[in-house]
């Protein structure tokens, strides 16, 4: 008989989740078994970090709650590098959308309609 990844679950948030969780789902789940895998180890190829960060981006409450669960420490490290990030992502919008403005003035002057 295969060895089951919903028997030996650890974690209590995933436990709470499988519970709640039906089969047609259970994609959801191992997504969730594969986060706290990385959380405890981190990947080691470039396919699994590829794999890493988008569970990561994908269920990103759940990535906290993985972390907290696992370590205060790496919970605020992973919530300070996602607050950077959605920083970053604002800014970097706001600097798109100077420059399109930027650009609309710069065509209106040349001439062109609005």
């Amino acid at each position: 008989m295969e060895k089951s990844p919903y028997t030996n679950i650890t974690s209590p948030f995933i436990k709470k989740k499988l519970i709640k969780t039906s089969w047609s789902n259970h994609i959801y789940i191992d997504s969730l078994i594969s986060l706290e895998k990385f959380i405890k180890k981190s990947p080691r190829s470039s396919a699994s970090s590829i794999l890493f960060h988008m569970l990561k981006n994908k269920y990103r409450e759940e990535f906290l709650t993985l972390c907290k669960e696992y370590s205060i420490e790496r919970y605020k490290k992973e919530l300070g590098n996602i607050k950077k990030k959605e920083r970053e992502v604002i800014s970097q919008g706001k600097r798109l959308k100077e420059r399109e403005e930027n650009l609309k003035n710069s065509w209106t002057r040349a001439g062109g309609l609005e």
